[in-house]
Order: C-alpha cells, then structure tokens, then sequence
C-alpha cells in the first residue's frame, strides 16, 4: 500500500513538472499508462500474454487483467505470504 502511494505520488509529480515545462503525453502513451495499477501491475484483458516485459529496468510483470495470470498470482501470493504467516502462526501456539 505506501509502494503504491509513493508511486502515485511520484506520478502525478513528474507528470505536473512536465506539463510546466510544456510537456504532455500522447494519446498513445495515455492508453499506455491505463494499463498500468499504480505503475507496477500490469491489467490488460485484451492482451494474451501472462508476462509482460515491466516499463522501467529489466524484468518481466504478471498480466493480472489475464485469467492465467491472476491464477499465477493467487498461487505466489498463497506460497510467499499464506501459507509462511500460517506456519508462523502456526508454531506461535
């Protein structure tokens, strides 16, 4: 939640610097940004792929807007977040 507020955040700054600077995106990189939750997770129903390569750096993203990559979601967040706070609890008895 405070990544995606950051990112938010850092968003609407570059994108009020540039406009002072006489600065806009296209229509083409609008449609872009839409796709886009908060500038790290990708949700594109239309596009097939489950990975997609991320805008900035290297690395590849999952499609969240694809039916197999909310699966691909579901099952990381269940194996690194689930069940280890299970475990943890868990044991804590």
């Amino acid at each position: 939640m405070l990544v995606a507020g950051c990112v938010n955040a850092a968003s609407r700054w570059a994108r009020r610097a540039a406009a002072l600077d006489g600065v806009y995106p296209t229509a083409e990189e609008q449609a872009e940004d839409a796709k886009w939750v908060a500038g790290i997770l990708y949700n594109d129903p239309a596009d097939p792929h489950v990975l997609v390569a991320k805008r900035q750096g290297s690395g590849m993203s999952v499609n969240v807007g694809n039916p197999r990559g909310r699966t691909v979601t579901v099952i990381f967040l269940m194996l690194f977040v689930v069940l280890p706070m299970g475990i943890g609890i868990y044991t804590g008895l």
